[in-house]
């Protein structure tokens, strides 16, 4: 997949400047930078930090869908299905969690901050 280079600081820094905490800011500098430099592991511990914030639970799904699945091939693709389990959280009542329960999730991921 290429990644056009252009939308994707615009966006970070849309969701920076409008939807993110104060003291989540930095991380999404951060997914900026690393994104930039193709910093693939560090990029994705950062979005791991991110993810597991209580006060990320808006932003998770629209980042998931519009930033990470623009790299989704070159993380660690057990990272993947973690972010994308962390972003599914915020899918309630719709047709992702009725058919959650032929989903099998991994005793490793409580679903709740570490």
């Amino acid at each position: 997949m290429d990644i056009d280079p252009k939308p994707i600081p615009e966006f970070l820094a849309q969701q920076r400047d409008d939807h993110t905490p104060a003291e989540l800011q930095p991380l999404m500098l951060d997914f900026e930078d690393f994104w930039e430099r193709k910093l693939w592991h560090q990029l994705t511990t950062a979005l791991d930090e991110f993810f597991r914030h209580p006060e990320s639970s808006p932003q998770r799904l629209v980042l998931f869908k519009h930033f990470v699945m623009t790299f989704a091939d070159k993380i660690n693709q057990l990272k993947l299905v973690e972010l994308g389990l962390w972003a599914s959280q915020e899918c309630k009542g719709t047709l992702l969690t009725a058919n959650a329960s032929a989903i099998i999730i991994p005793p490793w991921f409580s679903g709740t901050d570490s």
